[in-house]
């Protein structure tokens, strides 16, 4: 395949065909196999390890996580942007599945977890 555009027609078209994305062979997870799962997390520490970001692998790491500002940025628009298209359609902005709760932008269910990953990132010093 050449260039960025015939690569990701075959991940979606492995996709599309419930393959991993990768390698296109039976995923064990819904996205990819274990080995390409494997292979892009030992990737990930290695980058991590040289104090790159583990996205993108070329600028250094913010400080104390894992990627670059550029890439924590670029998250956070996507997430906003996945968080509002779900609350237009009237669902959570969290899991989109179910309906928020009154006066509220996140499911009963998903508040719930928020809250226990809040109070753990408390218990360890970390501002939720």
């Amino acid at each position: 395949m050449s260039g960025k555009g015939g690569w990701l027609k075959t991940y979606h078209t492995r996709r599309a065909a419930g393959l991993c994305g990768m390698c296109g062979l039976v995923p064990s997870i819904p996205v990819r196999c274990m080995d390409c799962l494997l292979a892009r997390a030992a990737k990930a520490e290695q980058k991590r390890a040289a104090g790159l970001c583990a996205r993108c692998g070329t600028r250094p790491l913010a400080p104390g996580r894992s990627y670059c500002r550029e890439c924590l940025a670029a998250a956070a628009g996507r997430t906003k942007t996945i968080h509002a298209t779900r609350q237009a359609a009237g669902l959570c902005g969290l899991c989109g599945v179910r309906r928020p709760m009154y006066r509220r932008t996140a499911c009963k269910v998903c508040k719930q977890q928020q809250r226990v990953r809040d109070a753990a990132r408390r218990a360890k010093g970390v501002s939720p």
